[in-house]
């Protein structure tokens, strides 16, 4: 005779092999996962890089950098004037300004002045082909240090993740975009 123990111990052996070709099987997995796609917010929504003619970078209402396009698509400096520019610098540039996405957005009461944001702000002017000017105001870095105000276009001010806007500005002053020499 077989103990009650032993009953139950093979009952519990046979349940697990059952679950385990049926879970082998397949029979409760859906036929097909559909990813979902999940857009991420670009800052510059609206404004596309192909239609990007000139950047204007100014500190204290000073222009200190002015990147014009030309026809054949080639970036050159208007300001400082004489600096040549590194298409590779230039790439990257354009890359870190069109990859700055928005992590939130501040209540549209808080006063500016708090963040940073004010006339004599760091600020890009952005103009398109077609005459169209838009205007990244840079302001503090936020309290938690991960991110910095921005504000674009008399828009509620944002914040812009830390290390994105940090590589993206750095880049805007001349000596970082500035082509190599060559050494005689």
């Amino acid at each position: 005779m077989l103990r009650r123990s032993t009953v139950i111990l093979l009952l519990i052996f046979l349940l697990l092999a059952i679950l385990m070709i049926v879970l082998q099987q397949g029979w409760f997995e859906k036929d097909e996962i559909q990813p979902t796609q999940t857009s991420q917010p670009v800052l510059l929504d609206g404004f596309p890089l192909e239609n990007l003619q000139l950047i204007t970078y100014s500190d204290n209402n000073q222009v200190i950098l002015e990147l014009t396009k030309n026809p054949a698509g080639n970036w050159s400096a208007v300001a400082p004037e004489g600096l040549f520019i590194d298409s590779g610098k230039m790439e990257q540039l354009l890359v870190a300004l069109y990859s700055l996405t928005p992590a939130g957005t501040v209540s549209a009461g808080t006063a500016l002045e708090a963040l940073g944001i004010s006339p004599e702000s760091p600020k890009i002017i952005l103009t398109n082909t077609s005459g169209e000017k838009w205007v990244l105001i840079m302001g503090n870095i936020t309290p938690t240090s991960s991110g910095y105000f921005v504000q674009l276009n008399n828009d509620p001010a944002q914040v812009v993740s830390r290390y994105g806007f940090e590589d993206f500005r750095s880049l805007l002053q001349p000596d970082s975009i500035q082509a190599p020499t060559a050494s005689p």
